[in-house]
């Protein structure tokens, strides 16, 4: 831990507090539950912190989010005081359906033996477009139609195949790994995190930064691939049918390819010969085609296979 963040290593010690187990600790639990009609088009946002939020899809036209609040004290009266300063909140606005989790914020500076967990069970049409913001806390989301937009911050993220036409992902400082199914059309930010996508289709256009393991699936499927990587290493598995061009640039990192991969030969110019550092790579994968991968990295190894 001693090379992240000094905001990683603070807010690690504060969801360590809030969150772990406090066996001699007075419990205190409520419950939420709301449902709104959801009629196509609609759009559903949610904004937890400190506890899991659940996916399911049904085939009704509603929302329904069930969340449970559980906190735990040494002292029964500060117990109930951190229960009722923990509120969950909903709205529906024309189409737009909303929860959010507030915590008041004197709260957050609880010492001893405190613990609370903020868990949200929600159930939704398959389509529906989805906001979803997570922070000290595990999401688990199921197969989605409809676009998504979900950041996840200090927890895990497990997701189905994301077919929707946007898919947006944010995740930082997971400690665990990140898996996520078949996305089309993906925007997304990884850091500090250890990441595993299923396949890619469409475009795709990605940042990461000081992952140690970063897994994605090239389908047949897409059109595009722009990637900047930082101090990662990025393991790219390319589906068997794929034919495309790759353009791959390295700094102070290495690139590595099979027997599928053909290298266009370099024009070595006279003011680069001596030591280098920057190297680049283009070619073609399979019969070329006009799907790009093209891949900006700087201490990063590139892995293609």
């Amino acid at each position: 831990m001693k090379n992240l963040p000094r905001i990683f290593k603070g807010s690690v010690l504060l969801a360590a507090i809030l969150l772990a187990g406090a066996p001699l600790a007075l419990a205190q639990s409520k419950k939420f539950s709301k449902t709104y009609p959801a009629s196509s088009g609609a759009s559903l946002s949610i904004n937890n912190q400190f506890g899991n939020v659940i996916i399911h899809t049904w085939n009704k036209n509603e929302v329904q989010a069930d969340v449970s609040v559980v906190v735990n004290h040494g002292n029964e009266r500060k117990a109930q005081e951190l229960l009722d300063a923990i509120n969950i909140s909903s709205a529906m606005q024309g189409n737009e359906i909303s929860f959010k989790t507030s915590i008041g914020k004197d709260k957050l500076n609880l010492k001893g033996n405190a613990s609370m967990q903020v868990n949200y069970e929600v159930y939704l049409p398959v389509d529906i477009r989805l906001d979803l913001a997570n922070k000290f806390g595990n999401t688990v989301l199921p197969n989605l139609k409809g676009s998504t937009q979900i950041k996840q911050s200090f927890g895990n993220l497990e997701t189905g195949n994301l077919t929707g036409e946007e898919n947006e992902l944010s995740v930082e400082f997971s400690e665990g790994s990140i898996k996520i199914g078949n996305v089309k059309n993906l925007d997304a930010t990884f850091s500090f995190s250890s990441i595993a996508i299923a396949g890619l289709t469409g475009q795709a256009e990605i940042d990461v930064r000081h992952c140690g393991k970063f897994e994605l699936g090239a389908g047949s499927g897409l059109n595009s691939l722009e990637l900047d990587a930082e101090y990662s290493d990025v393991d790219i598995e390319l589906a068997e049918d794929l034919s495309a061009q790759f353009d791959v640039s390295t700094n102070f990192g290495n690139f590595r390819y099979g027997s599928r991969i053909h290298i266009d030969e370099p024009e070595e110019k006279e003011e680069s010969r001596g030591p280098k550092f920057n190297f680049n790579y283009t070619g073609t994968i399979g019969k070329g085609g006009n799907c790009l991968l093209s891949i900006d990295s700087d201490f990063s190894t590139i892995n293609f296979r």
